[in-house]
């Protein structure tokens, strides 16, 4: 069994300060440990969570989960395809 270290990002409104905090915090956190996977939280809001694809691309880190909800329940596979499809959906 391989171990994962999964670092959640959660994305909100104000995009513009919140992704430099969320690159921020990807980079301090990679720096402590070898992150393998991302998981996109908090999905059932407002929020669409496009800051993820810039973090993936510049730390070379799949995106493994989304999390639709507030449970464990809500947390799903991610499929690339429909995520970019809801970036431009209204």
């Amino acid at each position: 069994v391989k171990r994962m270290t999964v670092l959640e990002i959660a994305p909100a409104f104000y995009l513009f300060e919140k992704a430099k905090k969320h690159f921020e915090q990807a980079k301090q956190f990679t720096k402590a440990t070898e992150v393998t996977a991302l998981a996109l939280t908090k999905l059932d809001g407002t929020a669409k969570g496009g800051v993820v694809i810039g973090i993936s691309d510049q730390f070379k880190i799949p995106v493994k989960y989304i999390g639709i909800g507030e449970g464990i329940e809500d947390l799903q596979l991610f499929n690339k395809e429909a995520f970019v499809d809801s970036l431009f959906q209204e």
